[in-house]
This record gives C-alpha cells, sequence and structure tokens, in this order.
C-alpha cells in the first residue's frame, strides 16, 4: 500500500514536470494566484510575523479554489488537480442553492406548517431540489434550472398540506415564493452569498492549523451536513496533498 501510495505520487510529480517543461515561465500563474492574497507591506514588514501571514495566504489562497473564477489560469502546482478542484466547487455550490432555496421556502410557509412537522417536510423538498440540481454547472444553468426548483417546493408543501387535511398556499404566496427562488441564480443573492460565507468558513475551520475543538455545523447549516462533511473532506485532502 506504501509503495503504490509512493508511486503514484512519482508519478504525478513526473507529469508535473512534463507539464512545467511546456510552459514559458513555469510558476507565472501560481504566484498570481499567491498573489492575490498577499498581505499589504505595512502587514508584512515585521518579521515576527512573517510564519503567520505566509500561513494566512496559503489558506486564502486554497479557500479561493472552491469559488473558482475561470477568468484566471489554474496554478501550474494545481494543474493536475483542476478536475477535482472543479468538482469540489461544484459540491460547494450545489449545497449552497438547495440549503438556501429550503431557508428562503420555510421563511415564507412557517406558518403554514407546524413545527413538529417541519425537518420531515424539508429533507422531502431537499431530496427533490438536490436532484434537480444535478444538471447545476454553471450559473447560466439556474435560469433553466430554478424555475421547477420553485414550482416544485410548491408542489411538495401543497402535497404536505394535502395530506394534513389543510388548505393548499394561498396562490399569491406561491406566486412569491416561485419568483423569489428563481432570484437565487444571482450569486450574490443575500441568502445564497450567506449559506456560500458559511460553508467557506467551515472549510477554512477545516484546515485551520489552530484547531482543537470538533468541527460545528454552521447555523442554519444542519439540513446538508452530510454534503458539508464531504465538501471539508475533501478540501482537506486537497489542501494536505499540495500545501
Amino acid at each position: 500500500m506504501f509503495y503504490s501510495s509512493r508511486n503514484t505520487l512519482y508519478n504525478k510529480l513526473l507529469r508535473f514536470r512534463e507539464f512545467l517543461s511546456t510552459q514559458e515561465d513555469g510558476l507565472r500563474f501560481t504566484r498570481e494566484w499567491l498573489k492575490r492574497h498577499a498581505p499589504p507591506d505595512e502587514e508584512s514588514s515585521d518579521p515576527r510575523y512573517h510564519k503567520l501571514l505566509l500561513q494566512r495566504v496559503l489558506t486564502d489562497s486554497f479557500l479561493e479554489l472552491l469559488e473558482w473564477d475561470e477568468y484566471h489560469p489554474m496554478p501550474e502546482t494545481l494543474a493536475m488537480d483542476q478536475r477535482r478542484i472543479f468538482a469540489l466547487r461544484g459540491q460547494a455550490e450545489r449545497a449552497a442553492v438547495s440549503t438556501a432555496v429550503i431557508l428562503l421556502a420555510f421563511s415564507n410557509v412557517s406558518s403554514y406548517v407546524v413545527p413538529m412537522d417541519a425537518q420531515r417536510l424539508k429533507e422531502k423538498i431537499k431530496k427533490h431540489v438536490d436532484v434537480l440540481l444535478e444538471e447545476f454547472e454553471d450559473d447560466s444553468d439556474l435560469l433553466r434550472i430554478l424555475p421547477n426548483v420553485g414550482l416544485q417546493v410548491v408542489k411538495d408543501v401543497n402535497d404536505h398540506l394535502q395530506e394534513k387535511e389543510k388548505p393548499e398556499l394561498p396562490v399569491e404566496v406561491a406566486k412569491n415564493l416561485e419568483e423569489q427562488v428563481r432570484e437565487m441564480e444571482d450569486p450574490n443573492h443575500r441568502i445564497r452569498d450567506l449559506v456560500q460565507r458559511r460553508i467557506v468558513e467551515f472549510c477554512k475551520s477545516a484546515i485551520s492549523a489552530s484547531r482543537t475543538a470538533p468541527l460545528q455545523v454552521p447555523p442554519g447549516l444542519t439540513l446538508c451536513q452530510r454534503e458539508l462533511a464531504q465538501i471539508g473532506g475533501n478540501f482537506v485532502r486537497l489542501v494536505n496533498y499540495n500545501r
């Protein structure tokens, strides 16, 4: 097993060297990536804090991968992991949108659902929303997907109300909910952005060298804690492999 792991690492190193040999400046994009997170000159002037600042730069640089903007070329040092990075980014984005949709939905329909039934209904909605979001690769995909998500959320809530022999959602409430779900296509949407930030902060805690206490699920993210654990685990492995 140990030999196999060393052999895999050696083969990856060979492929990376071959890749660098085709580049005019072998680490140009890696330097640009790290410089985007460099501290101001006044912070970096004191040598007592150099180690701490270096750690912060590396942490912030790795966190950027969770929301990687393809406007920037992938750092050469991570080129062999590009597929894993994009898959991880997709995991985080789908978890953020799914969780945000449910938080948004219950801010609109909580008065129609008794608290003891809320968790089961949330899980039902999440199951259906996650299926619809499987095709979400880019924000432009959400223009097509989110209208169906809104319809599905309303259907799930109305089905639940019918089971409880209660009236369906008022038409205006349903229409307003569907419209608000569609607005979540914007990555800066207040609730979506809040959930995304909490996922990133969770991953930051996961790679923190000073962490001693067990990781806590951030507020509002209990419903996606399984995905959160997968994202955090994959992110830790990616960072440890490349740090």
